[in-house]
């Protein structure tokens, strides 16, 4: 799983620390998975009995409109113990210098299956679709398989449609909002598909 995490200084002066508290749930997480992908500053990171914390010290965060935005970006591997119809809930706590903590928006992700049969499945995995970075920034690339048509949609995470083009390789996303989208590759011969999460940061 993938979170993504991100504050803005709404203050009228800089903020010279901004700490990230998130209490990890030991039955929906493996804790010792964690790993930082991406922050937008020098970051800390201290795990210690189910809280991690992300400390950006001495990050002196201006308040202006074009340079007071931050974020952390991180992935974590679900428990095993998880069955299907079980809720994964996340949330975080940030802290601007000694002010109280905001609270994030809640995070939740439920566990389901899927049955894989030979309609939906684009073979051995190395040679399926990569679409590359993760995360992303200003372009996104797509590799497909030698000889293989295919459509490419996106959506953003509330589900609008984004994109829809035959074929495409290079996609420039400078001007795309940062988040989590859907991509779906439609190979037009088969009519099997498959989907992929990106997110875009900056």
């Amino acid at each position: 799983l993938y979170y993504l995490v991100r504050f803005e200084n709404l203050g009228t002066a800089p903020a010279r620390n901004v700490i990230i508290e998130d209490v990890i749930d030991p039955e929906s997480f493996a804790l010792n998975s964690l790993v930082v992908i991406d922050a937008s500053h020098p970051v800390e990171t201290i795990c210690r009995e189910g809280l991690v914390t992300f400390s950006f010290r001495g990050i002196e965060l201006p308040f202006d409109d074009e340079n007071n935005d931050g974020y952390v970006l991180f992935k974590i591997k679900p428990a095993n113990t998880l069955e299907v119809g079980d809720i994964i809930s996340n949330e975080a706590n940030i802290f601007f210098d000694f002010n109280f903590p905001i609270l994030t928006n809640e995070a939740q992700t439920e566990v389901i299956t899927e049955e894989l049969t030979s309609s939906n499945e684009l073979g051995p995995k190395e040679h399926r679709y990569t679409i590359l970075p993760l995360p992303a920034k200003d372009h996104i690339t797509i590799k497909a398989p030698i000889g293989n048509d295919y459509q490419l949609t996106v959506f953003d995470q509330v589900g609008s449609l984004i994109l829809s083009d035959f074929n495409i390789t290079y996609i420039d996303v400078s001007t795309w909002q940062d988040g989590l989208y859907i991509f779906e590759v439609k190979d037009t011969t088969s009519g099997s598909s498959e989907v992929y999460k990106m997110i875009i940061t900056r």
